[in-house]
């Protein structure tokens, strides 16, 4: 399985994601941190995308679909 993304942000020192929703919120994640839940038992496979991790934002976390655990987090709000 082959993700780039997800290959360049393993490979990075310091690798951030910035998720910004509907309200202006912006979720700074430590992708080293939700990557441990990111595991290849949770990835999903749609013939359109491929192969792929299915993210649930909420609130106060986010969820990968299929993982229990998750990755708690608050937002910010962005300009």
């Amino acid at each position: 399985m082959k993700m780039a993304q997800v290959e360049l942000l393993d490979d990075a020192n310091i690798s951030i994601l910035a998720v910004r929703l509907e309200g202006n919120k912006v979720y700074y994640i430590d992708f080293k941190e939700l990557r441990k839940l990111m595991t290849h038992d949770y990835v999903v496979f749609t013939p359109l995308i491929g192969e792929h991790w299915k993210f649930f934002v909420w609130e106060s976390h986010i969820e990968i679909q299929g993982n229990r655990n998750k990755y708690f987090t608050e937002p910010e709000l962005g300009s």
